[in-house]
This record gives C-alpha cells, structure tokens and sequence, in this order.
C-alpha cells in the first residue's frame, strides 16, 4: 500500500516538472523573438514591444491603458475631436491597468506587459494543475493532455480565399506562441474567464455548495464583458449541455438535480447578457461604429474544410472522445464537448446574425476545450487500433496519434514564431510598432508639459499615437480616417489647408479657436505630405519642443487676439 502512495506521488511530481518545462518551452519561443527585437532596433526607433505588422490594436488598447493612469473610471474616445462620444466602461480591463500603474508609481506601458504576463503565469497554473489533473488521472494522459493544450494548432493557416491569402490578415493571437502569452489582454481573460466559467458550473451542477452558484454567474459577466463572443459560445453549450447530461442522468429520475441547474443556468446567462445590454446601448457612439467598420476589413469567407485547416487535427481526434465521456461522467467534459460540438454552428451561423466577423469566434477557448477532449479521441483510437493490431503497442498508437497533431502544425509553428519578430520597416501600418525616437519624445514632451483636455492637431499618424502615450485629445487620426464619417472630407481639406500654409493666419487661427486647438504637431507626415517645408510660418505660433524634423508648436495666447 505504501508502495502506490509512493507511486503515486512520485508521477504527480514528475508530471508537474514536466509540465513547468512545456510551458517553460512556450514561453521561450513567445518571448524570445521579442528579446530579439529589442536588441534588433535601429538607433533612432523606438520600439515599446509591439510583435507582428499590425501593431494598431494594441495601440488602441494602450489609449485605454492611459485613460485609466489619468484616474478615469470610463474610457473616452479621444482619436478625434470632431465627432461627438460618450465616455463608456468598454475595455474596463485596460483601463484597470492604468489605474493599477498610477497606484503603483509604474509606467503604463510596463505594467501593460507586467499584468499580461502575470495573467499567462496564472492561467497556466490553472490549466496544469488544476484542470488537467482533475479531468485525467494517470501521468501518460496528463503528459498528453498538456503538450496538446499548449502546443497544439491548426495545420496551416495561408488558405486562399477569393485570391486573398486569409494568413495575411488572420489575427495571430489564435497561433499557438500567442495565444496563452503575447496575445491581447482581453483575448486572455476571455479564455481564461470562459474555463473558469466551465469550470465552475460543473462544480455547481455536482455540489450544492452555495460559492459554486455564485461564482458562475461572476465568471459568465466577466467574460462577457471583455470578449462577449466567448460568453456567447457559453451560452450556446448550455442547452446542449442539458441534452448530452440527460443521457446519463434521466429528468425524470432527477427532477429535483434538474431544476437546480435550470435555476443555475438562468442566473449565469442574466448575468452574462447585461454586459450584452450595455453594449448593445452603446453601440451608436463612434468607438463602436469604428468596430464595425473594421469588421468588414478582412471578410473570413470560409468553408468547412478551411475550418478543419484552422482548428487543426485536434478537432477530428475531439470528435472521437464522444464514448469516453460518456462512460466517465464527467460533467465539465459534458460542457466541453457540448461546446466543441456548437463552435462549428457558430462560426458559420452567427456572424451574419451579429454583424460580426467570423473570425471573433476563433477567439474563443476552443484550442484548450478541443485539446482536453483530443486526449480522449487519442486514448479511445488506441484502444481500438490496438485491438484490431495487437502485435503494436498501445503505447504506439498513443504516439502516433498525438504526433500528428504536432506534426501536422509545423508551418504555423514556424509562422507563429515569426509573427513575433518586427521586420522595422517603414510601410504603412508596419511604422507604427517603432515610431522614430525624435517623434516619440515629442509626445513624452506634451506628456509632461500639457493638459489631457489639450487638443493636438497633427497628422493621422501621429494622432494615433499621441492619445496612447500622451493621453491628450486629438484633431485627427488613422482610426479616424478608418472610420470616414461625414465630415471626413470637411477635416481632411482642414489639415491640407492648414500644413500646406494655403490659408491666410486669419482663416488659421480662426480654425484653431473653432476647434479649441492648443498645439500643433508637426514632423515626417505633416511636412512631407501636406507643408511642403520643414516649419510652419504662422505669426501666432510659437515652438515649444524642437529634435531633429520634429517640432511642437503652442497657440501663442497673447497673439490670438492680434488677428
């Protein structure tokens, strides 16, 4: 008997020290790149951490960052003045870090990272050692079941879709060095959040314990909250739930279990819709209208089999755990598979029904909730090939079939880990993960020297960054231009005038007084697509931060009243 207990433990204690090096290993090969792009930097760049070609969500998610350190509550939209927004709770996660870095005396920029990386480190732990050795019971199973839930992918990622390779713009957060790590904060915590939910709902639905009915619906809000997609595919697993639950235990014989799960899910799904509610109220102010239309950016045309080349072969080896999780019993296996088996509908079904892209459903937890469920098509298809073959190991076919899962995703390895490097570059959209030191400056400069009620007026580039490193309200910006309101045209022929001297000092600071501008920011974009020259020439502007091509210049208070 002592002899197990031993056994026993001493499996435990191997499996976790095989588990802290697999994610060891995955934090490696996320963070590494990054390392490398630090040193990598030219001289005259400033690189704060962004990865991949498309740094301006996290720009965006930085502006929020901001507000929060300035001490607001609520986030307001500052990427323009010129069309009216209502401060909202939306992104509440971001601004959470900003308040947390003005508690702590921190740069918002480094407890952007800190707290990114405090959530991997705590999402790990729950998934190694709390997950998994409550969902699989002996070493080979866990061993399994963790390389497939931190390595486990799609088989390739550049499917062509109406001559548009979908690898150029399908979102890297979804590959397998990203996902658990340098993925956006609220794709995280949506993940995390959603196995939580999961988690506890299963324990709600086997215990009478009250905290079990309480946390639910906390989890379902939350979750909701930062990425409501991911609380949709929660919701939707509910009733499927209850249909594969029913085959184990009758209604009929469990009436009284029944309507307490009934009362279980109608709490977490009240609680999960009123983060709906409230975005669906402020879905008419210009922050959400932004999404919309970036929504259609990139349309994710796909078929099914493009699904099958997205989720990878972990899916298929899901779909053969059906007979094992019957005989286990298990009750947050049951919300697993009920979840994988809806992922499919909702792909397909309700992004024309939302508005919504396609691709918001591929962030949601199914990489982990398929990789549980692929252990158990993995064990059962062993079983059964091993029958059929007994001159061949089980442990063979163990093997074999989670080497091809792996196998199979070596190109979105290989891209995954790329997608981390920053190439430097000067093209569109790439510039704006390393800005130009002299540029950047500038706007530290009117971080220490300027109001947040300021308003700055520069180019779309420069208007991007501005609110997220400065916190200052601006004339325009990249999101702006996205977005092309109404008057798109009126403030694009505004900021030609201006910088390109084609109005007399009148007609300009007549301009500025309308639109309560209070500096102007000039540099690469301002002088070379719109002035022509390398200063403005207005009498009533005054330079206050000068380094190189860029210049800051302040309405001169005393000469408004000369014209």
């Amino acid at each position: 008997m002592r002899a197990i207990i031993f056994q026993v433990s001493d499996s435990k204690h191997l499996y976790s020290i095989f588990y802290i090096l697999l994610s060891l290993i995955l934090l490696f090969f996320s963070y590494f790149p990054v390392y490398s792009n630090y040193r990598q930097a030219p001289a005259g760049s400033f690189y704060y951490g962004a990865t991949g070609n498309y740094p301006l969500d996290m720009i965006g998610n930085l502006a929020s960052v901001y507000e929060g350190y300035l001490g607001h509550l609520r986030r307001f939209s500052k990427s323009t003045t010129t069309v009216y927004s209502q401060p909202t709770f939306i992104k509440f996660e971001y601004l959470l870090i900003g308040h947390l870095a003005r508690i702590f005396n921190s740069d918002p920029l480094i407890m952007f990272y800190l707290t990114r990386f405090i959530i991997t480190i705590l999402f790990l732990i729950f998934i190694g050692f709390v997950l998994i050795p409550g969902l699989f019971n002996n070493f080979l199973s866990r061993i399994i079941a963790a390389v497939l839930v931190l390595f486990s992918t799609g088989i390739l990622p550049a499917i062509y879709d109406d001559n548009i390779r979908i690898l150029l713009t399908f979102p890297p957060d979804i590959y397998p060095f990203q996902r658990l790590t340098t993925t956006a904060h609220h794709y995280l915590l949506g993940s995390f959040f959603s196995l939580l939910a999961f988690f506890f709902l299963s324990k709600a639905v086997d215990s009478p314990k009250k905290l079990y009915y309480i946390l639910p619906p906390v989890f379902g809000f939350l979750t909701a909250f930062v990425f409501t997609p991911s609380a949709i595919m929660l919701i939707l697993s509910l009733p499927v739930f209850i249909i594969l639950y029913s085959k184990t235990y009758p209604l009929k014989k469990n009436y009284k279990k029944y309507r307490n799960i009934f009362i279980l899910f109608l709490t977490f799904i009240a609680a999960s819709i009123i983060p709906v509610v409230y975005l669906l109220r402020v879905s008419e102010f210009f922050e959400f209208n932004t999404f919309y239309k970036t929504e259609q950016i990139a349309p994710y045309n796909i078929n099914p089999v493009n699904y099958i080349f997205i989720v990878g072969i972990s899916y298929l080896l899901a779909l053969f755990s059906i007979s094992k999780v019957f005989r286990k019993s298990n009750t947050l296996l049951f919300f697993f598979l009920s979840f994988t088996l809806v992922h499919p509908i909702a792909v397909f079904l309700l992004p024309g029904l939302l508005s919504v892209n396609k691709i918001r459903f591929f962030l949601t937890p199914y990489h982990f909730i398929f990789a549980f469920l692929a252990t158990y098509g993995i064990l059962s298809l062993s079983d059964f090939f091993h029958t059929k073959f007994l001159i061949l190991s089980r442990y063979f076919f163990i093997g074999l079939f989670t080497v091809i899962p792996l196998f199979s995703s070596w190109y979105v390895y290989s891209m995954s880990f790329n997608q981390q490097k920053n190439c430097f570059c000067q093209w569109q959209f790439f510039d704006y993960g390393n800005p130009k030191k002299d540029l950047m400056d500038a706007i530290f400069w009117l971080r220490k020297n300027s109001a947040e009620d300021d308003i700055v007026l520069s180019g779309y580039y420069a208007g991007t960054l501005i609110p997220a490193f400065s916190g200052n309200k601006v004339y325009t910006s990249w999101w702006f231009r996205l977005m092309q309101p109404d008057n798109f045209k009126e403030v694009s022929g505004n900021i030609q005038n201006f910088f390109s001297g084609n109005i007399s000092p009148e007609t300009a600071l007549s301009f500025l007084k309308k639109e309560k501008i209070n500096f102007i920011f000039f540099s690469d974009e301002e002088m070379n697509n719109y002035a022509g020259s390398k200063s403005l020439k207005y009498p009533f502007l005054k330079p206050v931060f000068q380094k190189n091509n860029t210049i800051i210049y302040q309405v001169d208070e005393k000469l408004k009243t000369v014209f």
